[in-house]
This record gives structure tokens, C-alpha cells and sequence, in this order.
């Protein structure tokens, strides 16, 4: 018979228990509503410092001319009106010049919430003289007064949900309480004290799950030994080498983040994903032709972006050899081609190929790759001054399993290329000669340009031009195609806006008049985006969407739905012209 003791452990158990889940879960509710909160607030400062860090640079840049001319009232008048513009900095210095207004004397900088920016300018654009230091001092305590309240409202909204849980704990608690007081009852019943039972944990049989988890691992190993899966597992292991080792050198400077390291991030995410979706696509269907396997994947890609995309990628990748230059030429016919390919797959078998001309280079020497228009081809050549390949041995390349001065070549790159692009119609060819170099050239059939595509720009003399973007640099590249026109056309004006807030307000007050709107899609720290923009204002007739994300299902079906034309942002300084009458 248990002792009162025995009876008072099994309830002190319970009650131990009972409060230990209890303290562990408001614990672990504490701890991660603080990580999430620190986390959202460190990504907010990663993004508003970033931002901050583009307006210095911009500033800076935009102080270079009258410093270089000595025109230092200019440059003060440019301070003031920045100081005046954002009321979130707090002064600005030149180091190396005496300008008015460009002073911190009597500023607390020592706060946690100052960030400060700091920019080098240069005589000229080879960066050999230091021409001035420019620092701008920026007060975040919005920022982090903004997360202190995040922080009080989620440990509100924290002890609250503790509160319910302690409740419905107490409640379960109550119950196993009634169950102790059952048991001392019941053991302190005289007609019970003969009737004690036990309980115990029937272990289930697991014997057919282990059956099944042998017959899965059976039926992986066959699969395994399949010769298609070994093709395809041959495959990725070559196709992925380069991608990742694009990551893993643009991680590295991440400190320095800008818009082409972003391009190129995300350019070499795509291609993982893609080649992990292709592998998806292939393994149910092995036994399929190769045509009909790249028609089901083709569709119409502007030629021009897809090469720019990759020479960026390998630019970052082979950085640290120097020695070697990798230039693009595109041909201005050639500019917007498009092809009814695979992007992803091109984008490989380009890889490849310059994959090869770096390592047919010993330290010093130029790839150049060129894109031209060739009656109804569009024509890619990647040349080097390498090694070069022997006579006898060109031939054998683009078989499968060739390959000529790799040690751990397995003959895949140029096959893969060559079977790719014979399936879309397309041809490949290959030159060389030892010790001159090797050039491969990649010939393309057009395709007709998307419905999406805006062709040319078209316009009267009477028109006032209007640049929606937050990327300075395009309004220059417009200024500087407008100006000509402008010249020429006294009626035709030339405006931009930064701020799609600033635009719309502009825009409530301008209605009237003869106007074409060049926005773009994406606009930082900005909710609204340059579709969202026209849709509002209603001015789909007289706006093309000028965007680097024309590519992206979602932009493109808005855009068709709104019935406006999208250019691709690295066509802005080639697309024609054309000034109705």
C-alpha cells in the first residue's frame, strides 16, 4: 500500500511539471517576439542607412563639378538646398575645402541613432588625385524610436497571449489536481487498497513502416543507378559550379552593395533555381525528345539583357584575375533582338563557354564578347587569345564526353550547348588556332518582338517629357537624348521627378497639356509602384513603364491589362525616336 509520502510525491510531480511548461512557454514567447522585433528593426536600418548611403553618394557627386571649377558659392548653395531637402541630416563636411555651410561645429555626434556617410571624390575618373572628403551626418532617432514602440506593443501583445496560455494551463492544471485528489481517495479507501493497477505504454508494432521505409530506400537506389539519373546528376553538378561560385564572391562584398551587385545576385539565384526546376521537368520524362523538351520551356527573350546578365556574373566571379579583361560589344542594330529560346539554358551554355576562354588563359589576356545582326540571326561570338585547341582534336569537342586541357573535364559544356541550341533552331561553330586563340560563335534565329515591347518613342513638338524614376543616372541618359530634340523643337520640354509622391502631386495640378510619362516600375522605400502610379492617375495612353523587371509574369500582365508599352531600362539609351507631325 503507498504511503501518504508516495501519494504527495505523484502530486508535487504533477504540479512541477504543470508549471514548468507554463514558464517555458511565456520564456520562449518573450524570446522570440524580442528577436523577431530586433530582426525587422535590423533589416529597416540595413534599408534606410542603404538609402541614405545612395542620396551621400549622389549629393557628393553632385558637389564634384563646382569644386573641381573652385565655384564655392555654387557648392554652398547646393548644401543648403540638400540640409533644407531632407530634415533627417544634420550637418555635412568637406574635408580638404573651405565651404560655407559645410560645417559641424556645435553637433552632438556622439548619439547612437548618428549614421554617417562617407564619400572620396577624384579629379578624374581614374581615382588618382583625391579631390575632397565629403562626410554627411544623418539623425536615425525616428528610427529607433519607432522600434522602442514596436517593442512595447509586441511585449504587450506577448503577455497577453501569456496570460491566455497560463489560463488554459491553469484550467488543464485543475483538472490533474481533481485526478490527485481522485487518487488519494482511492487510496485511502479501505475496498481498494487490494486493487492497485498499473500503467504503462503499449509499444505499437512498427514492423510494416520499416517495411516501407525499405522498399522506398530500395526503389532510390534503383532509380539511382537509372543511366538518366546519372546523366542528370552529371549534369547539374557541372551546370551549378558557376552560379555559386558568383554567389559566393558577391556575398563577399556585400558590404558594398549597389543596384548591379543586386542585378547580379539575383541574376545568379535564377539560375540555380532554374537548373534545379529543370532537373524537376527532365526526371518524369527522360525518354523524351530533346525538341520536344525545349519547346515546352522556350519562350521570346530579349537577347541583349540575357549576355549583359551573364558578363556581369562572370565579371564578379573571375574578379580577382585582373590580367584578364571581359568586354561586351553589342552592335546598335542589335540592341533589341529577341529569340524564342530558354533564357536559363542560353545563360548556361554561355557560362560554359566563357568558363572555357578564361581557362584557355594564363594571366593575361582579353575575352571579347560581341552581339550583331546578321540577316535573320542574331549572332553571339565570345573570342580569346588563348592556348588555343589543335586541328585534330576541334572536331571532337562538342561530342559527348570530349574535352581538351581540363584535368577534371567530363565533356558535358559544349555538347549540352550544341544539342541546346540545334533544338531551337540555331547553329554553333567553333575556330581555333594554337597559341592565336579560339572563338565560338553562337548563330540564333529572331523571333517577332512581344506585344509588350515599346519599339520606338513617339511624340509631337509640342510634348513636355516627364521622367518618373529614383535612379538619377536615368534621368541623365534622357536629358541627354532629349536635349538634341529640344534643340531643335522649342514646344518640347523635359521634366523628372524622383518621388512618386512629388510626381502625383505635380500631376494634380498639370493636367492639362500634351504629356508622355517614362516611369519605372520599382521605387525604394515607396509602397506604390510606377503601374500602381499610372493606374491611379489614369494616364495609361500617354506612359511607358521604363523598368529592369520586364521579364516578371506579374509586371508584364498588369502592364497589357493597362494597355502601356514597357521598355527595358538598358534599351533607355538606344531606343529611336520618332516627332509626329
Amino acid at each position: 500500500m503507498p504511503t501518504r509520502n508516495d501519494l504527495f510525491r505523484k502530486m508535487s510531480l504533477r504540479r512541477f511539471f504543470v508549471l514548468i511548461i507554463c514558464t517555458g512557454v511565456i520564456v520562449c514567447s518573450a524570446v522570440y517576439t524580442l528577436a523577431q522585433t530586433w530582426r525587422d528593426f535590423d533589416r529597416e536600418k540595413e534599408s534606410h542607412t542603404t538609402f541614405q548611403r545612395k542620396i551621400s553618394a549622389m549629393m557628393a557627386n553632385s558637389l564634384r563639378e563646382p569644386l573641381v571649377q573652385g565655384a564655392s558659392i555654387e557648392a554652398s548653395l547646393r548644401i543648403q538646398s540638400f540640409l533644407k531637402q531632407d530634415p533627417s541630416v544634420i550637418c555635412m563636411t568637406i574635408e580638404g575645402r573651405d565651404i560655407p555651410g559645410a560645417s559641424c561645429e556645435g553637433k552632438d555626434l556622439k548619439s547612437r541613432s548618428i549614421f554617417q556617410t562617407h564619400d572620396d571624390l577624384f579629379y578624374d575618373a581614374n581615382q588618382a588625385h583625391l579631390l575632397a572628403k565629403v562626410n554627411i551626418f544623418y539623425d536615425n532617432s525616428s528610427l529607433y524610436g519607432s522600434w522602442k514602440r514596436k517593442l512595447r506593443d509586441s511585449l504587450i501583445i506577448n503577455l497577453l497571449i501569456s496570460l491566455l496560455i497560463f489560463s488554459f494551463i491553469g484550467t488543464l492544471a485543475a483538472r490533474l489536481l481533481r485526478n490527485d485528489i481522485k487518487t488519494v481517495l482511492d487510496e485511502c479507501n479501505p475496498e481498494t487498497q487490494g486493487q492497485q493497477t498499473s500503467e504503462g505504454i503499449r509499444i505499437k508494432e512498427f514492423s510494416h513502416l520499416f517495411h516501407k521505409l525499405k522498399g522506398y530506400i530500395a526503389e532510390a537506389k534503383l532509380n539511382a543507378e537509372a543511366r538518366a539519373a546519372a546523366e542528370i546528376a552529371k549534369q547539374v553538378a557541372h551546370d551549378i559550379r558557376s552560379p555559386l561560385a558568383a554567389l559566393r564572391m558577391t556575398i563577399e562584398s556585400l558590404h558594398s552593395l549597389n543596384e548591379d551587385t543586386r542585378r547580379t545576385i539575383q541574376s545568379a539565384f535564377e539560375r540555380i533555381n532554374d537548373i534545379a526546376n529543370d532537373l524537376m521537368n527532365r526526371w518524369p520524362a527522360v525518354s523524351l525528345s530533346v525538341a520536344a523538351e525545349e519547346s515546352s520551356e522556350r519562350k521570346v527573350e530579349l537577347l541583349n539583357d540575357l549576355v549583359e546578365s551573364i558578363i556581369s556574373e562572370k565579371r564578379i566571379q573571375y574578379r580577382e584575375l585582373s590580367g584578364i579583361a571581359l568586354e561586351l560589344r553589342t552592335d546598335r542594330k542589335a540592341h533589341a533582338l529577341f529569340a524564342s529560346i530558354s533564357g536559363h539554358r542560353l545563360k548556361r551554355a554561355l557560362s560554359n563557354i566563357i568558363d572555357n576562354s578564361y581557362e584557355a588563359i594564363c594571366q593575361q589576356g582579353k575575352i571579347a564578347v560581341s552581339i550583331t545582326l546578321e540577316g535573320g540571326h542574331a549572332r553571339i561570338s565570345v573570342k580569346d587569345n588563348g592556348k588555343g585547341i589543335p586541328t585534330d582534336i576541334l572536331p571532337k569537342l562538342m561530342q559527348k564526353g570530349s574535352t581538351f586541357g581540363k584535368e577534371e573535364g567530363n565533356g558535358l559544356g559544349l555538347y549540352d550547348a550544341r544539342k541546346t541550341i540545334e533544338a531551337w533552331g540555331g547553329s554553333i561553330s567553333l575556330e581555333s588556332k594554337v597559341n592565336q586563340g579560339t572563338e565560338v560563335v553562337v548563330c540564333l534565329p529572331l523571333a517577332k518582338e512581344p506585344e509588350w515591347f515599346a519599339r520606338k518613342i513617339i511624340f509631337d513638338s509640342s510634348t513636355t517629357i516627364v521622367s518618373i524614376d529614383d535612379d538619377v543616372s536615368i534621368h541623365e541618359i534622357w536629358r541627354s537624348r532629349f536635349n538634341s530634340v529640344m534643340e531643335s523643337f522649342e514646344g518640347i520640354r523635359f521634366l523628372t521627378f524622383s518621388s512618386v509622391t512629388e510626381f502625383m502631386e505635380w500631376r494634380s495640378l498639370n493636367t492639362e497639356g500634351n504629356y508622355l510619362f517614362l516611369i519605372d516600375h520599382e521605387f525604394l522605400h515607396q509602397k506604390m509602384t510606377g503601374l500602381d502610379v499610372v493606374e491611379r492617375l489614369r494616364i495609361e495612353q500617354n506612359s511607358i513603364l521604363v523598368t529592369s523587371r520586364y521579364a516578371e509574369t506579374s509586371v508584364s500582365q498588369k502592364a497589357k491589362k493597362l494597355g502601356v508599352s514597357i521598355l527595358p531600362k538598358n534599351l533607355a539609351g538606344f531606343i529611336p525616336f520618332e516627332i509626329a507631325a
